[in-house]
């Protein structure tokens, strides 16, 4: 499985800083394990791990960005919040979660520009 974009930001950071894996993990306070899972996409990256990465590594405002902006786009699901919402707008939701994956390319990409993506 390949790297998130979230995950190819913590491997540079690691090479910047001479670090392994495990040295990173050492220093967040969690797994060698979980470490590698949210860099392959395979768990969620919450605030706190994204907080105890910008404080360990003393990262300024423009790569505190960077990095919540990959760990948005690298999140393995999504959850959309429907309460309240009308049944219109429910259905909107499901029917695309329930065809997303047969969409092409080409129907992918037109929703992005349709969407101002």
């Amino acid at each position: 499985m390949k790297a998130t974009a979230f995950g190819k930001y913590l491997r540079k950071l690691r090479i910047e800083k001479e670090m392994l894996l495990k040295e990173m993990a050492e220093t967040l306070n969690v797994s060698s394990a979980y470490l590698s899972s949210l860099e392959l996409g395979k768990k969620s990256i919450s605030d706190a791990v994204i907080n105890k990465i910008c404080s360990a590594f003393s990262l300024n405002k423009e790569q505190q960005d960077k990095l919540k902006e990959l760990a948005m786009r690298s999140q393995p699901s999504v959850k959309i919040d429907l309460v309240g919402k009308s049944n219109e707008d429910r259905e909107v939701v499901m029917s695309f979660a329930r065809r997303y994956e047969s969409l092409s390319e080409e129907d992918r990409k037109k929703v992005m520009k349709m969407l101002g993506e």
